[in-house]
């Protein structure tokens, strides 16, 4: 936690944590993932690099607090040509929970979340 006037701590990821990010690329690699998006945190954008780098993606990043953002991406990922039309989101600690808001609006396109 910060004190105030501080900018926010944004730790890196523990080691537990590098290995549950090579674990997750490993399962979701045949996954037909083909976009991939992060919030601004340190965490959660080494959450997601594993994966990225073995899709040979970029993740593009997208606020944590804009949630109206995340539902208009995931409607518009929904529907475009290289997409099923099901799509998912994952999340470590703040990036978890932020999934965990946008389900809550029920975007129609928003197939499953992974929180950690």
């Amino acid at each position: 936690m910060s004190a105030p006037g501080q900018a926010p701590v944004d730790p890196q990821l523990s080691a537990v944590g590098e290995a549950r990010a090579q674990k997750l690329a490993a399962m979701l690699a045949d996954a037909g993932i083909t976009s991939m998006f992060t919030t601004e945190f340190r965490r959660t954008k080494d959450t997601a690099a594993p994966l990225a780098a073995k899709l040979k993606l970029t993740p593009e990043v997208v606020a944590a607090s804009k949630a109206a953002d995340l539902i208009a991406a995931i409607a518009w990922i929904a529907e475009q040509p290289w997409c099923s039309g099901k799509v998912g989101m994952m999340g470590i600690s703040w990036g978890g929970f932020n999934a965990l808001q946008v389900a809550m609006h029920r975007p129609p396109a928003l197939k499953a979340i992974i929180t950690v």
